[in-house]
């Protein structure tokens, strides 16, 4: 059976780092309850030997704290694009640390899944909550989450230097790097997962909302 490969990029410290920590070791044993042959790919810029037991392969790499939002994750991201070139996945599970999956998301992901066997090399979404809430960006690409052929990644995040807003950088990538039946973006996050399952830890992780963190304890194996 081929194994299911997830990609996850982190950092557990600074503020709420119990919290996070706590967090990030039920999320691993979800994808575990969920996908039993998965292989997980953790980056965390914070080292927890205890999740670290818990991975398949685990990489501290330190950032500095005054890196530009969103740089020191999408650093990240790039080094294990470049492990998974090894391994050659036919596709790969993007997640930041504090997402969750349970029944509803679980089958959500399966249906990513099934969009990359017909040929779409990015599944993602806009980067808002839902179509009548005007307070997110539109003509963005969410970077926290994904579906992506290791090609279609290494097109995607090919590049060193973020610009800020990411999200609509990764918007512009994306129309400049592939044709439109080569991805696909639900219009929201919502559509995506079936229900509210991101952004757990604000504002590079310095505030959280109690009332996703409890969302996310519901969801535990």
């Amino acid at each position: 059976m081929n194994k299911t490969f997830f990609l996850i990029t982190s950092y557990t410290g600074g503020n709420h780092a119990q919290l996070k920590q706590q967090h990030l070791i039920k999320f691993i044993g979800q994808i575990r309850k969920y996908f039993s042959n998965s292989f997980i790919l953790l980056i965390d810029g914070n080292y927890i030997q205890d999740i670290e037991k818990l991975c398949d392969l685990y990489v501290f790499k330190a950032e500095n704290d005054n890196l530009p939002h969103g740089q020191g994750d999408h650093n990240q991201l790039r080094i294990g694009i470049n492990i998974l070139e090894y391994y050659k996945p036919k596709f790969f599970y993007r997640f930041n640390y504090d997402y969750y999956i349970n029944d509803t998301i679980y089958f959500k992901l399966l249906e990513w899944e099934n969009y990359i066997r017909q040929g779409k090399q990015i599944i993602a979404s806009q980067w808002k909550t839902n179509k009548d809430q005007t307070s997110f960006m539109e003509n963005t690409v969410a970077a926290g989450f994904g579906c992506y052929t290791l090609e279609g990644a290494k097109k995607m995040f090919g590049y060193e230097k973020i610009t800020y807003p990411w999200e609509m950088q990764l918007f512009a990538r994306l129309k400049n790097q592939f044709k439109e039946d080569e991805y696909m973006i639900y219009d929201n996050a919502l559509d995506a997962f079936g229900e509210e399952c991101f952004d757990i830890f604000n504002s590079g992780g310095e505030t959280y909302s109690p009332n996703r963190l409890e969302l996310a304890n519901n969801g535990k194996p």
